[in-house]
């Protein structure tokens, strides 16, 4: 949504479509100055790191609080607390009427209420032209949010800052808003609050993938339809399942995931896979004094999570993603996204496809 920030004459409107947010051009105010067509990640992929001069770690928040409450080892939020005592904005998502927005803060009560993954996309609108006055103010920011974002944000910007640090996070595929919607009512619900809540006794990695409703109910995995609905990938963005930037050579500063499979004192709490991916980041991440932090490999990184390295998804061939927009809010459409009986015969074969070429890939890597 970078393209919304840069149009001067506000030609550019969101629609909603099934739950996922795309852009349209209003040709009666469009000049066709294509501002838009330069910010576009898509179209325009910024310098990516070379390699060689990345590092990998294995990091987690030295605060149990934060470590606990995050979905991994709590290194955004660790390193948002650390920005904000500088004096600095964290730009990040909180959950606002079931929606996550974006938010520009300086305030660590605010932060710490966007702790925790969002599992769908935030409307970012808005959110570029307010980092971009703060870092020409000279005020320090730093900025997470999927790869995609950061990327925008770099085309946007036009030019490197020494006062922003970007944060991209490892995403797979979100699914729309509808699936927070479906949710909500089967769990007869009305708010939407977190999307993963470690609980005592769980192993994070493995089972932690609870919802909170209602300021404190927690929803078993088993028993939502969220993550039924997130597994299935019915309800994605189709450019997200041929992801440009699900690549080992990354935009943002900082690569951040969860470290599945890294097993340490305390791994129940949760470890954030960093991959610094430049001299700025190894740096800043040096400087930070609230994260403990072991150098790893990138042998034991792209083990322990494929999306850093694959964007594919065969998914996107299934008729129901293919003609999803004639079968939204049919019966036949929430059957696909849940993968009931039949529907789940049919999405086997696109899956099984995609593992194959994961296993392909991460011997090449």
């Amino acid at each position: 949504m970078a393209c919304v920030d840069s149009c001067n004459k506000d030609a550019i409107v969101i629609n909603h479509i099934g739950g996922i947010l795309y852009p349209q051009i209003d040709t009666e105010k469009c000049v066709n100055c294509n501002a838009c067509k330069k910010v576009c990640p898509a179209i325009n992929v910024p310098q990516r790191a070379e390699l060689a001069e990345t590092k990998v770690y294995a990091v987690w928040s030295r605060n149990d609080k934060i470590r606990l409450d995050a979905a991994s080892g709590g290194f955004c939020t660790q390193m948002g607390m650390e920005i904000i005592e500088r004096g600095g904005y964290v730009a990040t998502v909180i959950m606002r009427n079931n929606r996550p927005t974006y938010i520009l803060t300086n305030d660590i009560e605010e932060l710490l209420e966007g702790c925790n993954s969002k599992y769908v996309q935030g409307n970012p609108t808005g959110i570029y032209r307010h980092v971009k006055e703060k870092l020409n103010n000279e005020t320090e920011v730093l900025f997470c949010g999927l790869p995609c974002y950061c990327a925008a944000l770099k085309n946007f910007l036009k030019k490197e800052y020494k006062n922003l640090i970007t944060i991209e996070l490892v995403c797979s595929a979100p699914p729309s808003t509808d699936a927070i919607d479906m949710t909500l009512q089967h769990c007869k619900a009305n708010e939407f609050n977190r999307f993963r809540k470690k609980i005592e006794g769980g192993m994070w990695g493995g089972g932690d993938h609870n919802l909170v409703v209602d300021k404190n109910r927690i929803v078993e995995q088993n028993k939502t339809e969220f993550y039924k609905i997130f597994a299935s990938m019915m309800t994605a963005r189709h450019s997200c399942m041929n992801c440009k930037f699900a690549t080992m050579k990354r935009v943002a500063d900082f690569t951040a995931a969860d470290f599945h499979g890294y097993f340490c004192d305390n791994y129940e709490k949760g470890v954030s896979l960093v991959v610094a991916n430049n001299c700025k980041a190894i740096g800043k991440l040096s400087e930070a004094i609230g994260l403990h932090i072991i150098p790893e490999t990138w042998a034991k990184a792209v083990n322990s999570n494929n999306r850093l390295y694959n964007g594919y998804d065969f998914l996107r061939y299934h008729p129901g993603v293919a003609f999803r927009k004639n079968l939204i809010g049919s019966a036949l459409y929430k059957s696909m996204c849940l993968n009931k009986g039949f529907f789940r015969l049919l999405w086997l074969p696109f899956k099984s496809v995609t593992k194959v070429v994961i296993k392909l890939n991460i011997r090449k890597q």
